[in-house]
């Protein structure tokens, strides 16, 4: 009977280990799906930057995720993505692209010296400065974990 009891404890064991497997061969196919369309955009410079036409605050909000996007003192920037030129502000609007798709583009970019990646000492935000804009992805210790995209000189101390 103990015998028993010892196969079935151990069969249960064996199975709980296989379906956590399972799961996580499923999660890493998931995020290396989103690795791979991230990888498909390419971010193209072509902003246009009229002070006269912005609003009298420099920041305007686009969208709420699990943390504010903002376009911050710019008007416009296009981008690449899949063989087309999409405005940021509507792909990020409508949900053609994601913050994170942004961020990971912005980090390969990095990588590849298509853009200069800075990290501040505040917490860690991180600015990637492309030719004529930036994006700068707070993470400060005062709890601003926000995303900016603005022209290439904006700095964590016009934020804050």
């Amino acid at each position: 009977m103990k015998k028993k009891i010892i196969i079935f404890v151990g069969l249960i064991i064996n199975v709980s280990i296989l379906i956590l497997l399972i799961i996580n061969i499923v999660i890493l196919k998931n995020e290396n799906k989103k690795i791979e369309k991230a990888k498909e955009l390419r971010l193209n410079a072509n902003y246009t930057s009229e002070k006269e036409n912005i609003d009298n605050e420099k920041r305007e909000k686009i969208m709420e995720y699990s943390y504010s996007i903002y376009f911050y003192n710019i008007k416009d920037v296009e981008f690449d993505y899949k063989g087309y030129k999409i405005n940021l502000r509507n792909g990020l609007k409508n949900g053609d692209i994601s913050p994170e798709h942004l961020i990971v583009q912005a980090e390969e970019d990095a990588k590849n010296n298509k853009n200069k990646k800075i990290i501040y000492k505040d917490g860690g935000s991180t600015k990637y400065i492309y030719e004529k804009f930036s994006i700068l992805k707070m993470n400060s210790l005062n709890g601003n974990k926000d995303l900016y995209i603005g022209q290439a000189n904006i700095g964590i101390n016009e934020i804050e």
